[in-house]
């Protein structure tokens, strides 16, 4: 590997916090020095500062200029750490408390997280074996301690396969995950949810999803689990992979506009979710779940109109409402992973530049008052029912016009109407 000291010495990064905290010392750790030294880009900066309570919020609050955003204390002591974050960095302050360096290693998850390299101009500092683990693409706990204190680490080993090329689970560490794979029930579902969101979204998010299912880790994750949502789970593994790699999605524009909603759509295909509340515990953004429980409950209709005309296209995109790209992020990864034609799903994607506002908001030809004598009924749902099937005959073309529309709703058997 290139010489890592050299690029941590000439980070401007690191040298503009640096000349913030010194003289304190202070310590690079964690997932940044590992990806220096894996010649990867990273913006989750962990630092070591040798100081206690006050020193280390002053020192926190020293860097709020720079970071662009306000400190704030995750945890409480002795495991309490700072947290500044802004939209294009994370810096994550650990003070030592009057651990030694040794003790600050060893408390870490995995030995490529537990380096550490002094500001400004080092050197590396290995007290667990961490290079030799990096230099072989080996994933290896610290301890099994350290992976029962903090049950996340359980599902973070997946989302590092996931997103660490060519890296190998250790064969200790993955006995060590399966033994105690029942600890990520005790885990807080709000991180969960962000470990999950981090492996379906890294290059080999298949990796991840077949080491989780491997270990039992899913088993004590999701909200409907059982022997067939593992076998659906793994039957998506390639529509993973193609979620997180445009180059094997068929639309690749969709990717860029669904974001995590076709992504947690997947995961809402394998758990076959009742509705999108089920998992609101993972503190996933609500529009998110929503867009995510649509595509999943629209996928199997996406896929079998495949090559429907445009009216059946029309009105999908019309029940998808802006749920679309992500539908259609979904439904094209499931396609390409089970060998379906990649043609049809452009159309459907120019179909939705096109049309797509005007599709699922169609301007309705006849307002509420307007049904209700038309039909002869009274404010109820008949009148909400009967609103939504006419705009369904509006987008696939059947109503094009107001008398059209009295007329279209006069035809319907199951619709009670006016005598003309």
């Amino acid at each position: 590997m290139a010489d890592p000291q050299a690029r941590l010495r000439d980070d401007a990064r690191l040298r503009e916090l640096w000349h913030l905290l010194e003289p304190m010392p202070v310590w690079v750790t964690g997932g940044y020095l590992r990806d220096a030294l894996l010649e990867r880009p990273s913006c989750d900066i962990d630092l070591v500062v040798d100081s206690q309570g006050a020193a280390s919020e002053a020192a926190a609050r020293s860097l709020e200029s720079v970071v662009g955003s306000s400190a704030h204390l995750i945890g409480r002591p002795p495991r309490a750490i700072w947290r500044l974050q802004s939209p294009d960095t994370k810096v994550d302050i650990w003070p030592l408390d009057g651990l030694s360096l040794s003790e600050d290693a060893a408390r870490r998850d995995f030995t490529c997280n537990a380096l550490l390299w002094r500001l400004p101009a080092g050197p590396v500092v290995d007290l667990v074996g961490g290079l030799e683990d990096i230099a072989a693409r080996n994933l290896r706990s610290i301890s099994p301690h350290n992976l029962r204190e903090d049950p996340v680490r359980l599902l973070r080993a997946a989302r590092f396969l996931a997103e660490l090329e060519g890296f190998r689970l250790d064969a200790a560490t993955a006995r060590w995950l399966a033994i105690l794979a029942p600890a990520l029930n005790r885990a807080p579902p709000e991180r969960i949810g962000q470990e999950l969101l981090a492996m379906l979204r890294a290059p080999a998010a298949g990796v991840g999803l077949v080491t989780a299912l491997r270990l039992g880790l899913f088993d004590h994750v999701a909200p409907r689990w059982s022997a067939s949502a593992s076998g659906r789970l793994n039957s998506l593994v390639p529509a993973a992979c193609a979620l997180a790699d445009a180059r094997r999605h068929p639309v690749p524009a969709t990717l860029a506009v669904a974001g995590d909603a076709a992504r947690i759509g997947l995961l809402a295909t394998a758990w076959r979710l009742i509705d999108a509340d089920e998992i609101a515990a993972f503190a996933w953004p609500r529009d998110l779940r929503l867009q995510a429980y649509r595509a999943a409950s629209l996928l199997e209709r996406f896929l079998a109109t495949a090559t429907a005309p445009a009216a059946d296209r029309r009105e999908l995109i019309f029940l998808s409402g802006q749920a679309f790209p992500a539908v259609l992020a979904l439904a094209g990864a499931v396609a390409v992973a089970t060998g379906l034609s990649r043609d049809p799903w452009l159309r459907w994607w120019r179909q939705w530049l096109r049309s797509g506002p005007s599709l699922v908001s169609p301007t309705p030809l006849l307002d509420g008052h307007q049904l209700m004598k038309v039909l002869d009924i009274g404010p109820g749902p008949e009148v909400g029912s009967a609103a939504r099937d006419l705009l369904r005959a509006q987008v696939r073309g059947r109503v094009r016009s107001v008398a059209g529309a009295v007329r279209w709703l006069r035809c319907q058997p199951d619709l009670k109407t006016a005598v003309p």
